[in-house]
């Protein structure tokens, strides 16, 4: 009798913790909002769209087990400030009348702050997930280009180096959350995640034709934040860090 293989088998993810997780969950359930998934892999997107929500809800249940001190304060503020000024720099271009950079800072701005900076006011975690799943919109479609040559680079530049600072304070992004015994409380919920994406990117692959351009170009959209995923961590391969973070707490008003 010939083996039987499933998706576990034939699709290889990069290594994920549990917030890169959420970003690339969130970034891949918003391509399948946008553009559509096909029908055939409806069900394995209702079953990562379950499991990235358990996912969710695992990390926020930590959020009575861990406190933060004035350093993480200080570092949300400073993500908040630095996502804040792109904002009102994106948002000043757009709107002067008549100059032609006007249409490109738009579609900046669109593509980052398509619902505005409700996000800067979510509980620690959940905003560094959206803080990273925004900046790899920035980093999509030049638009990281489009900033630096309209002369916003050191807003980018600063961005940057405030998400890393703000992992590392959380220790999402630091060796020390190695020793976070809070780790194993998430794993099922990242292994079920991680086994409900090999089988919604399965299912999304099958579905390209190779003599139907508009197949292939659906799969491609649906599975571009999956394909960038993986090249940063292809590209980020020798960093010695291994992040995964702890809860979270509701920000101070």
């Amino acid at each position: 009798m010939g083996r039987s293989y499933t998706a576990n088998d034939v699709i290889e993810l990069p290594r994920m913790t549990a917030p890169s997780a959420l970003a690339l969950g969130a970034a891949l359930l918003a391509a399948a909002q946008e553009f559509g998934a096909p029908r055939i892999a409806k069900r394995a997107l209702d079953r990562l769209t379950a499991t990235h929500g358990a996912l969710n809800d695992a990390m926020v249940a930590l959020a009575q087990k861990k406190k933060y001190g004035p350093e993480v304060v200080a570092a949300d503020r400073a993500l908040d400030d630095c996502w804040a000024a792109l904002s009102g720099w994106l948002g000043g271009w757009r709107r002067l009348p008549g100059a032609p950079q006007a249409a490109r800072a738009g579609a900046v701005y669109d593509a980052v702050f398509h619902d505005g900076l409700a996000f800067i006011q979510l509980p620690y975690v959940e905003e560094w997930s959206e803080s990273a799943l925004r900046l790899q919109r920035l980093a999509a479609d030049d638009h990281e280009k489009t900033v630096a040559e309209l002369g916003g680079k050191e807003f980018v530049t600063r961005l940057r180096a405030a998400h890393k600072t703000y992992g590392e304070r959380l220790e999402i992004t630091s060796a020390g959350a190695a020793s976070d015994p809070a780790i194993g409380t998430r794993r099922p919920q990242l292994d079920a995640f991680a086994q409900s994406l090999r089988a919604y990117v399965l299912k999304v692959a099958s579905y390209a034709e190779d003599d139907d351009p508009a197949s292939e170009e659906l799969v491609g959209n649906l599975l571009k934040p999956l394909v960038e995923h993986r090249a940063r961590a292809t590209a980020t391969v020798s960093d010695p860090a291994t992040p995964t973070p702890g809860g979270d707490t509701p920000k101070p008003g």
